[in-house]
């Protein structure tokens, strides 16, 4: 099996998002959420990922794992 890779940037160019750009703030809300606690979070993380990789939400007993 082959890999194949493709550059979305120019060979020498980086992306930068500083905490000030909305591109940053638009990227931890879609991957963290704007839960106000860390518990809040964790769980949106761990459902994201179980939607991801099952296709469904964690179940409560998942997310105390």
């Amino acid at each position: 099996m082959s890999y194949q890779t493709r550059r979305l940037y120019p060979e020498g160019a980086s992306l930068r998002l500083s905490p000030e750009s909305g591109e940053f703030q638009t990227l931890v809300a879609n991957l963290y959420g704007t839960a106000a606690s860390d518990n809040e979070r964790t769980e949106h993380f761990v459902n994201n990922f179980y939607r991801g990789a099952y296709g469904r939400d964690a179940t409560s007993t998942e997310i105390q794992q």
